[in-house]
Order: structure tokens, then sequence, then C-alpha cells
């Protein structure tokens, strides 16, 4: 695991234990099952897809 991986992993697994906490998931398969439908519907309002987010995040030059 890369360096910056290593330091984004904490943060995000809490993150990922506070989402799993509202939204009553109990464990990491359902919780990203969970956010997975969380993201997708989060897609809806920017009107800009996760994949574009991603792409544009490359395009910035960050986490690589």
């Amino acid at each position: 695991m890369s360096g910056s991986l290593r330091r984004l992993t904490p943060g995000l697994v809490g993150y990922l234990v506070g989402f799993a906490a509202l939204s009553g998931t109990t464990g990491v398969d359902d919780t990203l099952e969970s956010l997975e439908r969380h993201v997708q519907e989060d897609e809806v309002r920017p009107g800009l897809s996760f994949s574009e987010r991603i792409r544009r995040r490359h395009l910035q030059g960050r986490f690589r």
C-alpha cells in the first residue's frame, strides 16, 4: 500500500464506521452496499458522476 493510501485509510475507516452507525449497517459488506446507493443518489444532485469526479481529481494531479 502506498504512503498516501496508508495516510488516507484511517480517516476513511472512521468515516465508514460513522456511516455504518447512522445507516444501521453492521459489517463492511453491508456498509459498502449502502454507501454505494448513497453515492449513486449523490451523483444526481450535482449532475456529476463519481467516475467524472475521479477523472477530474486525477487531472488536478492529486492523490498520485
